[in-house]
This record gives structure tokens, sequence and C-alpha cells, in this order.
């Protein structure tokens, strides 16, 4: 996916995001988008993650959830995303991988938002903040 921002005509590319097909995700009734860490404009990260979640919440394909693995820990990626789910209060959860990178989800709501369809992510995300303290 090309993410373009700023005026129709006069924007610019902020972000490349290789997203595989729509799938189940992990065997919950969640249809997802994964991918591997985007490619953001310098300068331009925020504006570039805004327009993607703009696009997620209006059609984001059918999906759920989007899904992005191997971001490093504290690099300027994970800290854009975490500006801008601060910003439009995006429910993001954030789990550590063995080679200290980093997998976050994102669902197409605010945590204000939460309803019935969101439990089984809130399962998931409690079981695995479980297994990162106790495991």
């Amino acid at each position: 996916m090309l993410v373009w921002t700023g005026a129709r005509g006069r924007g610019k590319l902020g972000a490349l995001v290789p997203f595989s097909a729509p799938a189940l995700y992990r065997g919950l009734p969640l249809v997802a988008l994964t991918s591997c860490a985007p490619l953001l404009r310098c300068g331009w990260e925020q504006a570039a993650l805004h327009a993607l979640l703009d696009w997620f919440h209006a059609d984001g394909e059918g999906a759920a959830l989007l899904e992005f693995r191997g971001l490093a820990q504290g690099g300027p990626v994970e800290l854009a995303f975490a500006e801008v789910a601060r910003q439009r209060e995006q429910l993001v959860l954030a789990s550590a991988t063995a080679d200290g990178s980093r997998t976050l989800l994102v669902a197409d709501r605010k945590w204000d938002e939460l309803t019935t369809g969101t439990q089984p992510l809130l399962r998931w995300a409690k079981r695995s903040a479980a297994s990162m303290l106790y495991g």
C-alpha cells in the first residue's frame, strides 16, 4: 500500500506498507492485514500514519486489525505509532518478541469504542501480557 499525505495533486508519498492479503488473525474471528515494518518518509511519519489509520477506519479492506511485525523497540516507527495512537486515542497493543523487536496490533477503534466484538482481542492481550510477566 502506498500512503500519500498532503493536498490532492500536491501530496507526497509518505509511506510504503507491504500488507499481506486479509486473513483471519490466529484463529480468532477477526480479519487482519499483516505487514513488516512500514517505510516512512523522514519528517512525514505522523502524517503518513494518520493517513493510514484514516483509511483503515474508513475502509481497511474489511479488516478489524492491522499487525506490524519486526518493529525496532524504541525505533522511529514505534515512536511515531505511539504518538499517533496517543493523539487519536487509538487502540494499539504492543508485545515484545524473542528477538527484541515489537509487534503492534492496531484495532479499528478507539479505546472508548470497545464492544463485545473486541473481546477476543482483549483476551489475547491479557494472555500475551501475562506470558511476558510470568512466562
